[in-house]
């Protein structure tokens, strides 16, 4: 055997960048030796895994995108904002089976039935399989739009940032980003703000999807840019 994969990095790499354990199979350790000394390190290992992450996506992204780095469908290009579909639909339950997409998809040698879409294309697609209006019962629909309007500045409601009008794709975001612990207590955002008429303390916007989750990467401290495009 010359090559082995690491179970950690999923990379295939040199037998002699294994440690050898005679009670294992392959006679080596399953982590390779710089995997086993960035688990020793904390730091080393958070540092490694954010470069690491950044590198996965570049390549997945670079693939499916034909090097452009854009949605397959809308061609927006904040890289921030760009995610991996599942053309045939069946996502959620092929990311249960497999883990990490980005690292099936490179495992796997970039099988077909993939594509890049932005978050907003994402949610549209969704909605486009079934009917929007027959997802939502009316007054779930009028409450979302009372309360989309009565946090936005512009009518009709709109992305505060982009001018998205689509509602399907419009959410409420907590300017100062502290959303999750509302949302933790209060399972349906609209129905809490309805019932309590719509409080002007909370310091809400109207939001695209694209648009929020680039805020919330970018709160995160993990904004990143895409590698040099490559030939596929």
């Amino acid at each position: 055997m010359d090559n082995k994969i690491c179970t950690f990095c999923g990379l295939s790499k040199s037998v002699s960048e294994f440690y050898k354990d005679r009670s294992t199979k392959s006679g080596y350790k399953s982590h390779c030796k710089n995997c086993r000394r960035l688990n020793n390190n904390p730091d080393l290992r958070r540092n490694w895994e954010s470069k690491y992450r950044q590198k996965q996506k570049n390549l997945v992204y670079n693939y499916y995108s034909n090097g452009k780095f854009n949605c397959a469908k809308c061609g927006y290009t904040n890289y921030l904002a760009l995610t991996v579909d599942h053309i045939n639909g069946d996502g959620n339950k092929h990311r249960r089976e497999v883990g990490d997409i980005y690292k099936f998809l490179i495992r796997n040698n970039f099988p077909t039935g993939y594509q890049i879409l932005c978050m907003n294309c994402q949610f549209v697609k969704k909605f486009e399989k079934v009917d929007y209006i027959s997802r939502r019962s009316k007054f779930d629909l009028d409450r979302k739009r009372k309360v989309l309007s009565h946090y936005s500045d512009k009518c009709p409601a709109s992305c505060e940032n982009c001018d998205n009008i689509d509602e399907r794709v419009l959410t409420i975001d907590h300017i100062d980003s502290d959303g999750i612990l509302y949302r933790k207590v209060h399972h349906s955002i609209y129905v809490w703000l309805a019932l309590n008429d719509y409080p002007d303390n909370l310091n809400l916007q109207v939001l695209c999807m694209n648009c929020q989750f680039i805020k919330r990467v970018e709160c995160d401290g993990l904004t990143c840019i895409p590698l040099i495009n490559t030939n596929k």
